[in-house]
């Protein structure tokens, strides 16, 4: 099974490391691993600035197309350590689609996603979990997204964006947005 971890370089680090995690990382459609390369290192580096060692798993996809049976596959192959503090999925593009399931409701501490967000949701491409609203997703969420982004629609940021406003609304929950923020990048 092609599954790597892309462990930290500490190289010349001196900052104290409090905790380790792992970020496992599905990609977006048509776009091999190597093209993240120099992104994932760059948060890695940053993360050790601030005492955190990240490594970071991921598997190989046929013709580069992730896909829910093969993110299991990887998933569990990266689950057999339990030297981490934390464990996050984390997917960008069509990659984040198929991370919304792939840690639900798993033993994952949260979801990052990169260039997708909830409401892009695709019924039907992958086993629905049993909710797919932002909001009432169990776990804390990080979104970031980009003006190009293939699957961003503001319409549907604005969605999810309603759906935490009216849960914290009902739940009285005053800090629900900040366990799952939503950060737009000008491109």
């Amino acid at each position: 099974m092609d599954v790597k971890i892309l462990t930290a370089d500490r190289g010349a680090c001196t900052t104290k490391v409090h905790s380790k995690v792992l970020l496992i990382f599905i990609h977006g459609a048509f776009t091999g691993i190597d093209r993240y390369h120099s992104f994932l290192k760059s948060i890695q580096r940053a993360c050790l600035k601030k005492g955190i060692e990240v490594d970071i798993g991921y598997g190989a996809y046929a013709n580069d197309i992730p896909n829910p049976a093969r993110t299991l596959e990887i998933l569990s192959e990266l689950n057999k350590s339990s030297k981490y503090d934390a464990e996050f999925v984390f997917g960008h593009s069509m990659g984040a689609l198929i991370s919304i399931a792939a840690a639900y409701p798993s033993i994952y501490d949260g979801l990052i996603q990169i260039g997708c967000n909830f409401q892009s949701w695709v019924p039907g491409f992958v086993s629905e979990p049993e909710t797919v609203s932002l909001a009432s997703y169990p776990k804390p969420v990080l979104t970031v997204l980009g003006e190009v982004d293939g699957f961003l629609r503001y319409f549907s940021v604005h969605e999810d964006m309603k759906s935490l406003d009216s849960e914290m609304k009902k739940t009285e929950r005053d800090n629900l947005d900040l366990e799952k923020p939503i950060v737009i990048l000008k491109d």
